[in-house]
């Protein structure tokens, strides 16, 4: 095999693997479909404040997670409350991720999701 015809396959490889890499990336951001048991309507009355937030609750192994921003990697705190314990309405609303404007709210939604 000639050198040219080498380089040709090695940039070949490449493109494919960073394809494939892209792809997988551009998967990763698209929303689910609409699942009927989300409570839309609530849930706009906590979205409008997303930029405003001063953390999200979300879902970190079986438990509901306090983070800093809605794309934090890891948590800041980790609560008690079991997943399965919630409503779906709920377990729906805390997967999107629930944007939380500051203590007094937290420390609110917090004893409403673990009653």
């Amino acid at each position: 095999m000639t050198d040219m015809r080498r380089w040709q396959t090695v940039l070949l490889m490449l493109l494919a693997a960073a394809a494939i890499y892209l792809g997988g990336e551009a998967a990763a951001t698209l929303e689910s479909p609409a699942d009927p048991s989300f409570p839309s309507d609530i849930y706009a009355a906590f979205a409008v404040r997303a930029e405003q937030a001063a953390c999200y609750l979300r879902p970190c192994g079986n438990r509901i997670a306090i983070y800093a921003t809605r794309r934090s990697k890891e948590p800041t705190a980790l609560t008690d409350i079991d997943l399965n314990t919630l409503r779906s309405a709920d377990l729906a609303m805390v997967r999107r991720g629930i944007p939380v404007s500051g203590q007094s709210e937290l420390l609110m939604l917090l004893e409403d999701l673990g009653s």
